[in-house]
């Protein structure tokens, strides 16, 4: 007797290309590039900073109004504090919308002492690459107004994140 529901699910197998055959193996060598998420870039930028090399890391950032000198600067700063284990941050979390994304990083060293303090790092996808927006404010950028719109949703999300993380963590104690 055959058994129909197995060859059933084998021709499903087959038919959604699980298995190996000609537009499979097409498929595979094609280069299709996959840009990194957003908080793999931020994770970039910190290892970067961690390996005192602020030049690598400021090409992680969004071209800004601001003179590039003082983002130079401030990138060196805080790249001679993490390696001198005054400074340091972890990646927790992520949301994209569209060409915009928010990561949210614990900066679990500050000024040498052990702390939680969450932050947004504010991300655009340009040229299909993340790049992070640098500043306190990511309306100095000059960004339509979908863009913004975006990013204030983000920033909703943020704060929600923030509340909850805290309370989970008055919780704890």
């Amino acid at each position: 007797m055959v058994n129909w529901r197995l060859r059933i699910a084998a021709w499903g197998v087959l038919a959604a290309g699980f298995w190996p055959g000609p537009a499979r193996a097409a498929a595979d060598k094609a280069d299709v590039k996959v840009p990194p998420a957003p908080r793999v870039v931020v994770q970039q930028f910190h290892d970067l900073l961690a390996k005192d090399d602020p030049q690598a890391a400021a090409k992680l950032i969004y071209p800004t109004p601001r003179e590039a000198r003082s983002v130079t600067e401030f990138l060196q700063e805080w790249a001679e504090e993490m390696k001198a284990g005054k400074a340091d941050f972890e990646v927790l979390d992520e949301k994209a919308d569209g060409p915009c994304a928010a990561v949210v990083i614990n900066e679990n060293i500050k000024h040498g002492r052990p702390t939680t303090d969450y932050d947004p790092v504010y991300l655009i996808r340009k040229d299909g690459r993340w790049q992070i927006l640098f500043g306190p404010d990511y309306r100095d950028h000059g960004f339509d107004k979908g863009t913004l719109d975006r990013l204030e949703l983000l920033q909703g999300w943020f704060e929600l994140y923030k509340e909850k993380a805290l309370k989970r963590q008055k919780q704890r104690r």
